[in-house]
């Protein structure tokens, strides 16, 4: 067997790329670390929880689960909305099926960019904002580029 020293893997360059790496830490400081972990954390923890939450609320709207999706809404909202039937019939039609386009998120609140398709086969990108408050992940508004949830005159 040959042995494992190609141009790329000389023990020389390996120092390089660690030094240039400490150095780099070193210089970056302990802010750099604090944003290399905030980084992680969004990633790994609060995309899943907004992506989550953003499905959970499209599949109880496609399944017509007026109360369940109701559940999902901030207090706030739920008070703007109304009732969950309110919710149910804000929507013209029935949502069908959803697929999640992209999810983006920061310290304590996302969005969820979904495409939906309804029931009388028209198709449209709705995104679902959501929030962290002292209930877990909540849907804030639900929206499209002509219609927002949030706007609904209140009732109830």
């Amino acid at each position: 067997m040959g042995r494992l020293r190609t141009r790329f893997f000389r023990p020389a360059t390996c120092l390089i790329v660690l030094v240039a790496l400490v150095g780099a830490c070193a210089w970056c400081g302990l802010g750099g670390l604090n944003l290399l972990v905030e980084a992680v954390r969004l990633t790994l923890v609060d995309t899943p929880r907004v992506n989550d939450t953003g499905g959970q609320f499209l599949a109880r709207l496609r399944d017509g689960d007026g109360p369940g999706a109701f559940a999902l809404l901030t207090p706030a909202l739920q008070q703007q909305v109304g009732d969950p039937q309110r919710l149910l019939d804000w929507l013209p039609v029935r949502v069908v099926d959803w697929r999640v386009l992209r999810v983006n998120s920061d310290a304590d609140s996302g969005r969820v960019i979904a495409a939906i398709s309804f029931d009388d086969g028209s198709n449209r990108q709705f995104a679902v904002l959501v929030a962290q408050n002292a209930d877990g992940w909540r849907v804030t508004d639900f929206t499209d580029d002509v219609r927002s949830l949030s706007q609904i005159a209140p009732g109830g």
